[in-house]
């Protein structure tokens, strides 16, 4: 029995060509092996940092440990750490720029200055628009603003309505009116009022009807809107609460004075300034002029020697010339007779 014998293939090269072959392929092994290496050390870099990531993230020291607003005046702070999604969050996922848009967004705010503080403390500070009062628009319920924007009410901002006046009876063209308006009255003013309306006066189609949180009127027109900010200073001196406190702007000067209230006046027309034959005297658009009467600090009509009641002087345009020290000159008998007199 024969035994098979293998057959030994000879390389055709000579063993230097064989060599260099063998080199080549030990240098490409090697090769693979140290760029495998490097892949496999750059995988376990990324696993250890996504470790070192989360296990920092699962513990307590990463949450933001508290949130502080200042600034605001209506709405509360819990709303506004509501808003701000800052609460429990990863303290160095807020990023200040993206917080301040997005709480701008929700047009409450004038600006906002989200702050990163030491020991992951954050500080929003806040500037709220002014808010002059709510109102029903299609049977939802809106936030007006002085600067004609409106922003539906929900029940995180009931603390705002409740100190704010309530708006009725203005079309939406009104209403932007009314807004722009009151940019001159102050916040603490817009909150001692209770409600706005119109009221139409024979000498003012603008007029303006003002509840205010005292249980007194105020009747203003759209221009005249800002002297009432000096309600506060009149307020003490009103002893007659029936009485409604107007507003009057000129060219001499700022006033607010006491008169019956026109609903209260029942079939009693407005008294007008008229000329020596009788003759009613209208202003520079053609609208009669009504007289008014100074009143004392107490409210009361002020009277000339004769019982009768002082009227406020008007100039040849119809415009009153209201005596800014009237209250000390009738003190000291200067309106004996019902006009200024020096020479008392």
């Amino acid at each position: 029995m024969k035994k098979n014998k293998r057959k030994v293939v000879k390389s055709e090269f000579p063993e230097g060509v064989d060599r260099v072959f063998q080199d080549r392929k030990d240098f490409h092994i090697q090769e693979a092996f140290r760029a495998s290496k490097k892949k496999i050390l750059k995988l376990s870099n990324i696993c250890s940092v996504l470790v070192i990531v989360i296990t920092y993230c699962l513990l307590p020291v990463s949450k933001v440990q508290a949130v502080n607003v200042t600034g605001n005046v209506l709405i509360s702070s819990k709303y506004i750490k509501q808003l701000s999604k800052s609460e429990n969050s990863i303290f160095y996922t807020n990023i200040p720029l993206i917080k301040e848009a997005l709480m701008k967004n929700t047009n409450l705010f004038e600006d906002v200055n989200y702050t990163l503080n030491d020991n992951n403390t954050i500080t929003i500070n806040v500037k709220e628009k002014k808010y002059i009062g709510y109102t029903y628009i299609d049977d939802k319920c809106y936030l007006l603003c002085s600067d004609g924007s409106k922003i539906e009410l929900n029940s995180d901002l009931m603390d705002v309505i409740a100190s704010v006046p309530y708006i009725s009876g203005f079309s939406e063209d009104e209403l932007s009116t009314l807004c722009r308006s009151f940019d001159s009255v102050d916040q603490s003013t817009i909150q001692e009022m209770a409600e706005i309306s119109q009221y139409q006066l024979a000498y003012d189609n603008d007029n303006l009807k003002i509840l205010m949180r005292s249980g007194g009127y105020v009747m203003s027109n759209y221009h005249n809107l800002y002297i009432i900010n000096s309600y506060k200073d009149v307020l003490n001196k009103i002893s007659d609460t029936n009485k409604c406190v107007f507003t009057f702007s000129s060219d001499t000067g700022d006033t607010m004075y006491t008169s019956d209230c026109p609903w209260n006046k029942g079939n009693v027309n407005e008294e007008y300034w008229t000329d020596s034959k009788g003759n009613v005297i209208t202003n520079t658009y053609g609208d009669k002029i009504v007289k008014h009467y100074y009143t004392l600090d107490d409210g009361s009509d002020a009277l000339d020697s004769n019982g009768n009641k002082i009227p406020i002087p008007i100039d040849k345009d119809g415009k009153e010339v209201i005596d800014e020290n009237f209250q000390e000159n009738y003190k000291n008998g200067l309106y004996s007779s019902g006009v200024l007199n020096s020479q008392n």
